[in-house]
């Protein structure tokens, strides 16, 4: 098997970015356009590269001499979000959700407006969906497997659906 340069292997895979398996892959690849950059000048390094000249600009704004791992993505998901429910929203949701578990989406949600809750209904469900209150699609493939016209039937598809082993 003929044996390749590293810096060949680096270009190849450079065309195909989304299929490097390694970060530190990814970074030498970077910072090998950016010491071309530096050497070359952006326009070529672009072009050798196949890269546009503003991501080698941004690369090299970036990059930190020495530092390889000042070229590795950052996250982009947001730490906070001002408009999120607080902690204290969530448990007083909690609390009375547990004293009233019957109770219907607008009843209940006027009773915590009584207590102080602010926002509204639809905030109040979006909430009640991601802490587990509201899942009505088990809940009508339950209700329809104990149906006794369905009871021994289809039971590969409420398998499939449901993630149960037996019936």
């Amino acid at each position: 098997m003929p044996r390749c340069s590293p810096l060949l292997v680096i270009r190849l895979c450079s065309a195909y970015s989304f299929a490097m398996k390694s970060i530190t892959q990814d970074l030498k690849f970077k910072q090998a356009a950016i010491t071309y950059s530096f050497k070359y000048g952006v326009t070529k390094a672009a072009i050798q590269y196949k890269k546009t000249r503003q991501l080698i600009y941004y690369w090299r704004k970036r990059y930190i001499p020495g530092d390889i791992h000042s070229l590795q993505e950052k996250s982009r998901k947001p730490h906070s979000h001002p408009n999120a429910h607080k902690n204290t929203e969530i448990l007083l949701i909690e609390n009375m959700r547990r004293r009233n578990p019957d109770e219907g989406l607008t009843m209940f949600w006027i009773k915590l407006q009584k207590r102080g809750y602010t926002r509204c209904i639809t905030s109040l469900y979006r909430v009640m969906q991601k802490l587990g209150y509201y899942n009505y699609f088990n809940k009508a493939i339950t209700a329809a497997a104990n149906l006794p016209a369905f009871r021994g039937k289809h039971t590969a598809f409420l398998n499939i659906i449901t993630g149960w082993e037996s019936m």
